[in-house]
């Protein structure tokens, strides 16, 4: 089977783990790969729609001719198994033939295995990956790379809950921390940082998680963190959080 890895900057493999080069060293090509593997609905994809992502300046008949020549070598590439073609025209990917980390991210997502999501999701989607005069699939990607972060956000954040029922406040924190990293601009996560940290003993960590992303926010958006924020900072620093706070009694209220 052929593996496709579109968490980072993308990579192709064929079943014996050899690169498939033809298609990584043409980004156009990668990208129509990419769309077809993971856009929904997944049975099929128009061939209008390609068309206006990925040619956009091209009148019709030259768009049809690219995209034409685009298929060809994807299955020159990787074998006729792998895209097919309805009776109507439209192109899809035979999931049975080509294995693609992002279409196993969101099975793991419905399925409801965040570790497993969490796992696929390690470095945004195509990382560093721009396609010049596409503009409307620049749009895709960025939705896409929204979509896939803030999905990674929700299943660690169910990590971070289920550890921290279970009393495991250690791993609850590095799940609280890996939200926190895709949502560096996020008080809710920083919160929990905080609060995993003091309820673990570490206040001085706590007060510097605070400290920093306070400087962050001044620096970058020039604002002030939420009261919210400010008031858990000044408990912190008067050592008024009390063992009460600490998440081995309760989950604090974030």
């Amino acid at each position: 089977m052929i593996t496709l890895r579109l968490f980072g900057p993308g990579d192709l493999r064929a079943a014996d783990s050899r690169e498939l080069a033809a298609v990584l060293a043409q980004p156009k090509r990668l990208a129509l790969l990419a769309h077809l593997a993971i856009a929904r609905p997944r049975n099929a994809q128009a061939r209008d729609t390609l068309l206006s992502l990925f040619w956009p300046t091209l009148d019709e008949s030259h768009a049809r001719s690219a995209l034409r020549t685009a298929i060809h070598m994807l299955r020159r590439a990787l074998g006729g198994e792998v895209l097919s073609t309805r009776a109507d025209g439209a192109l899809r990917v035979d999931d049975t033939a080509l294995w693609c980390d992002a279409v196993e991210f969101d099975r793991a997502i419905e399925n409801g295995d965040y570790l497993r999501a969490v796992q696929l999701h390690a470095e945004s989607f195509l990382t560093g990956f721009h396609l010049s005069g596409a503009d409307e699939f620049g749009r895709w990607l960025d939705e896409q790379r929204s979509r896939f972060a803030f999905l990674a956000s929700r299943a660690a954040d169910a990590l971070a809950d289920r550890e921290e029922r279970q009393g495991n406040f250690a791993m609850a924190l590095q799940w609280a921390r890996y939200v926190h990293a895709l949502s560096p601009y996020s008080e809710t996560a920083m919160r929990r940082v905080v609060t995993l940290l003091h309820g673990l003993g570490d206040r001085i960590g706590a007060i510097r998680e605070c400290e920093r992303f306070t400087r962050r926010v001044a620096a970058e958006y020039d604002v002030q963190p939420a009261a919210e924020t400010l008031a858990l900072m000044s408990r912190l620093r008067s050592s008024e959080m009390t063992d009460r706070s600490r998440p081995n009694h309760a989950r604090m209220a974030l």
